[in-house]
C-alpha cells in the first residue's frame, strides 16, 4: 500500500539509506494512485493528487543526500505546487551550495520571501557566508538561529568551525567541549568522554536538513 512504501522510504531516509529512499519515493510518484499531474489546480480532485508533490518532494531530497544532485535538480523542476515553494527554493539553494555555484545559491535565497528569522535560510547563509571566508557574518547568523530554535550541536559545531577558520581556538574548544558535555550528559550510551576527538570539516554538513525535514 501507499502508507507501507510510505513508511519505507521514510526508515530508508532516516537511517541513510538514501539511494533506497529515492527508489521508494520515485516508485510512489509513478503509481497510479499519485498520478503526474502536480499543481494547485489538481489539489480539490483527491488526496492522491495531493500527495505527488510531496513524494516528488522526498524523492528530490534522498537524491540530494545521495549526491546526485542533477538526477534531483530535474525532479524539483517537475513540481509546480505552491504550498512547496519555499522547500524547493532551500533544497535548489542546497544543491546549488554543494555544487560550489553560490552566486546561483545566492540567488535562490534572494528569489523567495522568506521570513527574516527562517532558520533553514538561516543556516544556508551561513553556510555560504562561511565557503566565502565572511566567518563574523556567518556566526552572527548561527547565533540568529539559535536564538530562534535553541540549542542544537549542529549550530554549536558551526559556530567553533567559524572560531577555528579564523584561528581563535580558545573560543572554538569552548564550543567543542559543550558540545561533547551536552553529549556524555544526554547520550550516555555513545560513551562519549573528556578524550573525545573531533575533527573540523564542512561547517554544514547538514544543512538541508530543508532536507532533514523528509518525513511521511
Amino acid at each position: 500500500s501507499r502508507a507501507c512504501l510510505s513508511l519505507l522510504g521514510y526508515c530508508y531516509y532516516h537511517s541513510q539509506q538514501f539511494e533506497k529512499a529515492a527508489d521508494v519515493y520515485g516508485y510512489l510518484v509513478n503509481l497510479e494512485i499519485c498520478p503526474p499531474a502536480d499543481n494547485d489546480e489538481s489539489v480539490e480532485s483527491g488526496t492522491d493528487n495531493r500527495n505527488t508533490g510531496r513524494y516528488r518532494f522526498h524523492h528530490a531530497s534522498a537524491l540530494v543526500k545521495a549526491g546526485l544532485y542533477s538526477e534531483a535538480q530535474d525532479i524539483l523542476q517537475a513540481i509546480n505546487t505552491e504550498r512547496l515553494e519555499r522547500n524547493v527554493t532551500l533544497l535548489q539553494c542546497q544543491i546549488n551550495y554543494e555544487l560550489g555555484d553560490l552566486s546561483s545559491a545566492q540567488a535562490m535565497l534572494s528569489s523567495f520571501d522568506f521570513f527574516p528569522d527562517d532558520s533553514e535560510k538561516l543556516v544556508l547563509e551561513g553556510a555560504i557566508l562561511c565557503r566565502q571566508g565572511e566567518y563574523e557574518e556567518a556566526r552572527t547568523k548561527c547565533y540568529m538561529q539559535a536564538l530562534n530554535s535553541g540549542y542544537s550541536p549542529g549550530l554549536a559545531y558551526n559556530i567553533a568551525f567559524t572560531y577555528y577558520q579564523q584561528r581563535k581556538y580558545e573560543e572554538a574548544a569552548q564550543h567543542v567541549s559543550e558540545i561533547i558535555e551536552r553529549g556524555a550528559r544526554e547520550h550516555p550510551e555513545l560513551g562519549l568522554g573528556s578524550n573525545t576527538q573531533v575533527t573540523a570539516g564542512n561547517p554544514i554538513d547538514g544543512v538541508g536538513d530543508v532536507a532533514r525535514s523528509v518525513g511521511n
